[in-house]
């Protein structure tokens, strides 16, 4: 997150450490979750959020795509939530980090800023893989 005055728009980064399935997932098999299983999971988001009682919200999907981040397979998304006072714009990466599946999320009024903080934490972040006693 930013402090006061230090960003153009408010902002808020969230990153969640979980197992990782593979440490070394097939990069045709990310490449099919990205251009299929996202796009599919938006629309069911917009479906159930039209039935719910808060209509009028609605997720758009503007990218994503199998790529590499710090030398991990990675999925990079772009989502902007429309429906508030303003849109909102989520820039998130789910990384596989060698036992650790990683995923960073910033969210911003600006597509720009949510990006760039996304990079930055992305950035600063350090990996420590050791192994969990058996």
């Amino acid at each position: 997150m930013c402090r006061p005055l230090a960003c153009p728009a408010p902002s808020k980064v969230t990153a969640r450490i979980s197992a990782s399935p593979t440490r070394s997932p097939d990069r045709q098999a990310l490449a099919k979750y990205a251009s299929q299983n996202i796009p599919a999971a938006v629309e069911q988001a917009n479906l159930n959020a039209a039935s719910s009682l808060a209509p009028g919200r609605k997720i758009e999907r503007l990218s994503s795509t199998a790529t590499e981040v710090r030398g991990y397979p990675a999925i990079a998304q772009e989502m902007r939530f429309v429906g508030g006072k303003e849109p909102v714009y989520m820039s998130k990466v789910t990384m596989f980090v060698k036992s650790a599946l990683v995923d960073i999320a910033s969210y911003s009024p600006s597509r720009e800023t949510a990006r760039r903080n996304r990079d930055l934490f992305v950035g600063a972040m350090q990996v420590e893989d050791i192994p969990l006693p058996r």
